[in-house]
């Protein structure tokens, strides 16, 4: 079972950026030692949902301090930056790594960011798209070329990129629009639930079946997927705090997002997320909250759904990231649900600063 550390830099604390920022770092340092498999960083910026803006900067960091434990960008939002410099990036920090790096690709959403950062998001589908391709390809062949808007001359992308990132890259995929770029790119998907399971499954039967057409002779990589549990070793304390710390950290989700805002529609390539925005107005913040709270009951489903099929059912899954104590991953294997072949969680760091011996976790199958 692949166990990692992931780091959402979500800042909830009320007190200094710097005292929490060399904290986080060091909790990132010390998983390697602890035992963990890799590490994993945010993107996002200008407020307290995550103040990690540059994920290459703070892995290239955390390469530095360890020798083994794989480093992953969950995720890089590609509008945000040159693909020039994204690929040397990218590449550099695989050289850092020796290799370790896994690269994850995202579109972004929150409107404050795309604004903050002068872009339009109306161009967010087109820059995804367009740069996604470049950067990949130039990982692959060395050089970076072409691109419908950019028209980037050739040039060589250096340090040279030393081995391939096919089948060590994803891509988030939120939106029903992004599963086909997500297939032909070539990428894994990274799926992040925000909507029920039967949407979810749908969504990768269809990236499987696409994935069929674009690439008939090679397998995809398995999927990411990304959920919240709360952990703990007593079952009934661990939902009585998930509820709790969970449901802070949804509202603040919310809030970054503006997911109760009207403004989806007249997005372009957005428009999807119209239909959750309605949703969500029409159940309510505290409705939507509280759901979301909720979903930490599923353990004990996740429990009982595994000792019913046993020990020894084929694996169909991966995931990973996470973070916990030893006795945190014990549970947290005696939780994995069937036909789960590896399991990860992610830190929510709200939980500790309010004295939890459990810890707010993300829980990935994949």
């Amino acid at each position: 079972m692949h166990v990692g550390y992931g780091a959402g830099f979500q800042h909830l604390g009320g007190y200094s950026d710097r005292q929490y920022m060399h904290e986080e770092i060091g909790n990132c340092v010390q998983a390697e030692e602890r035992g963990f498999e890799s590490v994993w960083v945010t993107e996002h910026h200008f407020d307290d949902y995550s103040i990690s803006p540059d994920p290459c900067q703070i892995l290239s960091y955390i390469a530095g301090k360890t020798k083994r434990v794989k480093i992953g960008s969950m995720v890089i939002v590609v509008p945000w930056h040159d693909p020039v410099r994204l690929a040397e990036q990218i590449s550099l920090l695989d050289h850092v790594s020796d290799g370790r790096f896994i690269l994850g690709f995202g579109r972004g959403l929150a409107r404050r960011e795309f604004e903050g950062l002068r872009i339009d998001q109306n161009e967010g589908r087109q820059r995804f798209d367009e740069y996604a391709k470049l950067v990949l390809d130039a990982l692959e062949t060395g050089f970076i070329e072409g691109g419908e808007t950019v028209k980037q001359p050739r040039r060589e992308i250096r340090p040279r990129p030393f081995k391939s990132f096919k089948g060590r890259s994803f891509a988030a995929a939120a939106s029903q629009d992004s599963v086909p770029v997500v297939a032909k790119l070539g990428l894994g998907m990274l799926v992040i639930i925000q909507k029920a399971w039967k949407l979810v499954t749908a969504d990768l039967e269809r990236y499987h079946a696409l994935w069929k057409q674009y690439h008939p002779n090679a397998e995809p990589p398995k999927p990411f997927c990304s959920g919240f549990v709360f952990v703990d070793e007593s079952t009934d304390r661990a939902e009585e705090l998930a509820r709790k710390y969970l449901a802070a950290n949804y509202s603040t989700a919310l809030e970054h997002y503006e997911m109760l805002g009207k403004h989806f529609n007249s997005i372009k390539g957005y428009e999807r997320y119209a239909d959750m925005s309605k949703y969500l107005n029409e159940i309510g913040q505290a409705k939507a909250v509280e759901d979301s709270a909720a979903g930490a009951r599923k353990i004990r489903r996740l429990q009982a759904a595994h000792r019913h099929a046993g020990r020894n059912a084929e694996p169909e899954f991966r995931g990973h990231a996470a973070r916990g104590s030893a006795a945190q991953h014990r549970l947290l294997r005696e939780a994995r649900p069937a036909g789960a072949e590896e399991l990860a969680v992610c830190d929510a760091r709200g939980a500790q600063r309010a004295g939890i011996r459990g810890s707010v976790t993300e829980l990935k199958f994949g």
